[in-house]
């Protein structure tokens, strides 16, 4: 590692860091087959999942192959599939070509939407700060749309440590993160390369589908 990424990386292990995954694929789901059809493509079942949680499954070619590795959120009308931004294109048309015949509408709002994410020891304490102290209550694998920060949060990830992700209209990320900066100054919170995400994620023993699964 340079010197750069073992500051990311020193951040993230002891401290709170922020990432920008804005490019990150957010596909929406919705209809009246929407859990039917879900259950068709993904290896988890969508009918499972409460309302505010979320889980981390797989969309499987038909040679049992994995297509994606992705986050899927249920919503009170929708479902959320958020998912790396390489996998963007072959995801999509893979809903398109195995939605025909469904009462599904499927969006990808990819281009409208970021995503900011804090990790690290003092993460909790930096979203509490943004989005009130309900957040401590928050689990892990459960999202809320926050009034306070009017943003969606979800607490995800791969790398052992706090991470909360703010989900919001692309528009608002650079004055949203300057919010975070500020509120984690204590903390001596920082921008960091995400990067540095493969290595928190290596040492996790995390699947990074990028590096650990071919095409």
């Amino acid at each position: 590692m340079d010197h750069k990424q073992l500051e990311n990386y020193n951040r993230v292990r002891h401290g709170v860091g922020l990432f920008d995954f804005s490019s990150n694929s957010k596909i929406f789901i919705s209809g009246n087959d929407s859990t039917v059809f879900l259950n068709k493509v993904i290896s988890g079942e969508a009918d499972n999942i409460m309302e505010g949680r979320i889980i981390n499954t797989l969309f499987l070619r038909e040679n049992g192959s994995i297509l994606a590795i992705v986050w899927l959120l249920k919503d009170e009308e929708r479902f959320i599939i958020i998912t790396d931004s390489t996998k963007r294109t072959l995801l999509w048309k893979w809903l398109l070509k195995y939605s025909e015949g469904y009462d599904v509408k499927i969006e990808d709002n990819t281009d409208k939407l970021g995503i900011l994410a804090i990790m690290g020891p003092r993460a909790m304490d930096t979203a509490m700060r943004i989005g009130g102290d309900d957040i401590i209550g928050l689990p892990y694998l459960g999202f809320e749309h926050n009034e306070i920060s009017d943003c969606l949060i979800c607490r995800i990830g791969h790398t052992g440590e706090y991470e909360y992700h703010f989900l919001m209209p692309k528009e608002r990320c650079r004055e949203f993160a300057e919010q975070i900066l500020s509120h984690g100054q204590e903390y001596d919170i920082a921008s960091c390369r995400n990067e540095i995400i493969d290595v928190l994620m290596l040492e996790m023993r995390s699947v990074n589908q990028n590096k650990d699964i071919p095409e």
